[in-house]
């Protein structure tokens, strides 16, 4: 799926990239003008800086209290950051709701060290930024790689979670890896993205022109200008490794958000991943693959309407 325009020479390259190349309520008018956005961005982290809420709360305890807002917390996908997040972010704290994003090992602003990278170490990340949250139930959401992440945290500590959300996002079952998925989405006909490996073969980064077509399909080009420095290599060790179901996550409430329209992951396997992890709660967006960026409100309206279940 994941495509190279880089020769390889050495076999143990060529193994490397053969992973890589399997992939690495009634409606709201939510915002009248981008004016309001970039205050509502502002007041958003405001609010955040002046919480004093109980931060150690366990997601059990959360939902004992009636009284206790919802929070949402936003994980990334693949050479992504946080910052993908800011719109919905902005969105929601209009409609109270305590969302926050960071960045996850090795991404957007994190420094940690490309050996240290590994899907262990962001389901830890994840545990940790849900356990820093205000009182009140966490819904976990993934996007994309994300989906691999967030199934990782939430298998190894269930309850500090109300839901998964799933946004175009690998969900993988036990022994299933993102690499091996993307595999599965490429043979059906899928596209995906084009990277070169780097780093020795450990970590993979996207060819520069691939980027706004492939991520950014059904964006304007002054929307995304901007926006493709930000893009980083990814590590490739989170991408190779099989998931782990426990108990706690196949008991926990799941929702997946397919994006029709998207071109960095196939329409059709984001539809069988969940099925095949008995998803009921399937959500579309004609949308491609960073919703975020093209149809913010729309996906804020979503994820708003995924805490009252």
């Amino acid at each position: 799926m994941f495509n190279s325009d880089k020769q390889l020479r050495s076999p143990t390259e060529r193994a490397a990239l053969n992973d890589a190349q399997l992939w690495m309520l009634p409606r709201r008018k939510f915002l009248a003008s981008a004016g309001v956005a970039i205050a509502a961005m502002a007041l958003s982290k405001e609010a955040a800086l002046a919480s004093t809420e109980d931060l150690s709360a366990t997601g059990h305890e959360r939902e004992q209290d009636p009284q206790a807002r919802t929070n949402v917390l936003l994980v990334h996908g693949a050479w992504q950051g946080a910052w993908v997040w800011d719109q919905v972010v902005a969105l929601l704290a209009l409609h109270r709701v305590n969302a926050h994003a960071f960045d996850l090992p090795g991404s957007g602003a994190d420094q940690t060290p490309l050996q240290a990278v590994t899907l262990e170490a962001y389901a830890q990340a994840i545990i940790d930024q849900a356990r820093a949250m205000p009182a009140g139930p966490v819904v976990l959401v993934g996007h994309s790689m994300g989906g691999a992440a967030i199934t990782a945290a939430a298998s190894a500590a269930p309850d500090l979670f109300s839901r998964l959300v799933y946004l175009c996002a690998f969900l993988p079952r036990p022994e299933e890896s993102v690499a091996s998925l993307a595999k599965e989405g490429y043979a059906r006909g899928g596209g995906g993205p084009k990277v070169e490996l780097v780093d020795e073969g450990k970590a993979s980064r996207l060819i520069p022109e691939s980027i706004a077509p492939i991520f950014f399909n059904d964006c304007s080009p002054e929307m995304v200008s901007g926006l493709l420095p930000r893009f980083r290599p990814q590590a490739l060790a989170p991408v190779q490794t099989p998931a782990v179901w426990s108990n706690g996550f196949r008991q926990l409430p799941k929702t997946y958000i397919h994006c029709s329209l998207d071109l960095a992951l196939s329409s059709d396997l984001q539809l069988l991943m969940a099925k095949r992890a008995d998803v009921t709660d399937v959500r579309t967006l004609n949308s491609g693959h960073e919703p975020f960026i093209s149809q913010p409100a729309n996906l804020a309206e979503m994820l708003i309407s995924t805490t009252h279940l």
